[in-house]
């Protein structure tokens, strides 16, 4: 209880160690929606979708 952290972004990598794709999720602050920026891509994200984007989607990341 000594420390209080708020999660305000999250980086997913999609691919291999020894090469892939990266992609963020962040929250704005001041309205506490969240936004996935993915190359030119950037649009809404329901935080409550983080566990299927980030463990185990392969096609996720994939820039169209």
């Amino acid at each position: 209880e000594y420390y209080d952290y708020h999660l305000r972004g999250v980086i997913i990598h999609v691919g291999t160690a020894d090469h892939g794709h990266y992609y963020s999720l962040i929250k704005d602050t001041q309205t506490n929606k969240w936004y996935e920026f993915n190359d030119i891509l950037v649009k809404p994200f329901e935080f409550g979708d983080l566990a299927t984007e980030a463990f185990g989607n392969d096609d996720k990341g994939k820039s169209n």
